[in-house]
């Protein structure tokens, strides 16, 4: 708050005592070892999960954070004892040569602090079922909680939490030019710009990073070419400057875009249902001719719709065909978000949520409800890539593939490097940003 005026409220100095979890020894001045403690924390994914679940009507939505999370929770294991800064040392401890004190909660710093922070959040499964009782859901990324539920099940849900948590409430000049879409025409750029060192190289890697965040969390929009310049890090050259610049002059240009869901009064509960696309550019990089695996999930009922999850990955190898490369991106999707997404709605629910899978290559769809294909036998070895267990996946019923029209292909935003406003603008549309 250093801009706020003198005597304002929120104006204050602020610092951070850590542990130095570089600097721990043992009993015989050797490097200690900890045992691993793991913190898992939430997922972008699973927090639209939680968004799309308060959008229902009666439901809610409500942010807190912990206030000095870490040390609320007691640290656990090995006895650790810890070195004070002499500035913070009472007079007792000045007749000591090298006084040290227990350490009694999980400082930050700690390499088992995440751990034991997360056993004081839950209890291990206590506040699980609780929550379940309650039929509200939270998700938790350190000492942020965000929880969405009935409006009077919050209101208990809260009261559980900060009964054993302590929360508040949240709350070089360049002219850039107008760009309508954040892609270059690549027939366009000259072939000898591919082989000059740009000027950009250094800085590239940190401005793609801080680009790649607000892209994941809320412009899925931006994935496709950020994941494009993302693979160029290492050999950056001219045209990946220009790409870098085209990007950054959308991004200015699209300021106004959000990413929008919504769920209509008249939707329930058991009207919801998950549709994923997926799709792929058959070698579209020109350095390597290797395809992307574009993907997108949503939440969809009568009169609803929330994103929840998109990908544009670049294939790990040469596909020899447009269905190869499909099928590859099929298997992407449903491996690493239809799948885990259908465990927690099933939770969140209560029931078997349906999953309708969207391909429009008519190849790739007939190819997965075979699970064999003769041309494609290389895909274990090469992509790694079952078809076997793709087609087990759409048996049981709760999975089904349908022919998606082209035109309708919500993943195509992702594996398509548009030019064309209209296009791009439909293709918004599509994942649900305007």
């Amino acid at each position: 708050g250093s801009e706020l005026p003198l005597g304002h409220p929120e104006r204050k100095m602020k610092g951070r005592i850590v542990f130095l979890g570089n600097n721990v020894r043992d009993e015989d001045g050797q490097v200690a070892l900890f045992g691993d403690l793991s913190s898992a924390p939430v997922t972008m994914e699973a927090s639209r999960m939680c968004d799309a679940f308060g959008l229902l009507s009666g439901h809610a939505i409500e942010q807190a954070d912990a206030e000095q999370a870490y040390i609320q929770s007691p640290l656990g294991g090995t006895e650790t004892y810890i070195r004070l800064p002499k500035e913070l040392q009472p007079d007792s401890w000045k007749h000591m040569r090298d006084p040290v004190c227990k350490l009694v909660m999980s400082l930050y710093g700690h390499p088992d602090a995440g751990g034991f922070w997360l056993q004081k959040r839950f209890g291990i499964c206590r506040f699980y079922r609780s929550f379940k009782v309650l039929a509200a859901t939270m998700a938790v990324y350190v000492d942020d909680f965000k929880a969405s539920g009935p409006v009077e099940a919050l209101k208990k849900a809260w009261t559980l939490v900060r009964s054993k948590i302590r929360t508040g409430v949240c709350g070089e000049d360049i002219v850039l030019k107008k760009a309508s879409t954040p892609f270059l025409d690549e027939d366009k750029l000259p072939e000898e710009d591919d082989n000059e060192p740009g000027k950009l190289a250094d800085a590239a890697c940190s401005v793609l990073m801080n680009v790649l965040y607000g892209a994941r969390l809320a412009r899925f929009d931006l994935l496709k070419a950020v994941a494009g310049l993302a693979s160029k890090v290492t050999k950056w050259s001219v045209s990946c400057d220009k790409r870098l610049f085209r990007l950054m002059c959308y991004i200015n240009d699209s300021k106004g875009l959000k990413m929008r869901g919504y769920v209509g009064r008249d939707d329930k509960a058991e009207d919801l249902f998950l549709m994923l696309f997926a799709g792929a550019d058959f070698a579209g990089c020109r350095d390597t001719a290797r395809s992307t695996s574009g993907v997108f999930l949503g939440t969809y009922g009568k009169n609803a719709f929330v994103p929840v999850a998109a990908q544009a990955e670049k294939q790990s190898c040469v596909s020899h065909s447009t269905p190869e490369a499909e099928v590859v991106a099929a298997n992407l999707a449903l491996r690493t978000q239809g799948l885990p997404a259908l465990e927690v709605f099933d939770k969140v629910f209560g029931r078997k949520v349906k999953l309708f899978f969207e391909e429009d290559n008519n190849t790739a769809n007939s190819t997965i409800k075979a699970g064999y294909s003769n041309t494609m036998r290389h895909l274990g070895r090469t992509h790694r890539v079952s078809l076997h267990w793709m087609h087990e996946v759409f048996q049981d019923g709760q999975c089904e593939i349908r022919r998606c029209d082209t035109l309708l292909q919500a993943a195509d935003i992702f594996t398509k490097g548009f030019t064309c406003r209209d296009k791009w603008v439909a293709a918004l549309n599509m994942i649900g940003i305007s």
